[in-house]
């Protein structure tokens, strides 16, 4: 939970639907924090992307995203040159990245953290990009070598 601060007295509010549009982060106004009241909110878990899609993670580069939807898979757009049928207006999934909790975007590739701590890759990997041990590039995911924390 989230907890605010505020200088007056409101109304209580209830949580947002889901499809509520977002606030900005400057909500309540600066003139109204901090100090007698204090209210909880949910926190909360995702965001909305264009077209209504929905995302708990984020990542971005030269012309190309991915996000992380709410049930842990990837979807992608944009520009992605290493293969043609990847230049995707609208999000789409990519298939064999699930339970994913944290996304990187480069210039030529991604890469997925899974929550069992393993990293899927994808783009191009002619420099080793992919962690795999190789320099093939590969539009499906491939595992990367093991990763110590």
């Amino acid at each position: 939970k989230v907890t605010c601060r505020w200088t007056e007295r409101l109304p209580p509010e209830p949580p947002p639907a889901p499809d509520a549009p977002l606030r900005p982060m400057s909500y309540p106004p600066p003139s109204r924090i901090p100090k007698e009241e204090t209210r909880e909110y949910p926190q909360r878990q995702w965001f909305v992307l264009a077209g209504g899609v929905r995302a708990t993670a984020l990542g971005a580069a030269d012309g190309r995203s991915c996000a992380i939807t709410p049930d842990r898979r990837v979807t992608c757009w944009g520009q992605w040159y290493f293969s043609t049928d990847w230049a995707y207006r609208r999000p789409s999934v990519i298939e064999g990245v699930e339970d994913a909790v944290a996304i990187a975007v480069a210039q030529e590739h991604a890469c997925a953290l899974r929550a069992d701590q393993t990293v899927l890759c994808w783009g191009f990997n002619r420099s080793g990009e992919l962690g795999n041990g190789e320099i093939l590039d590969h539009i499906q995911p491939v595992a990367a070598a093991p990763v110590r924390w």
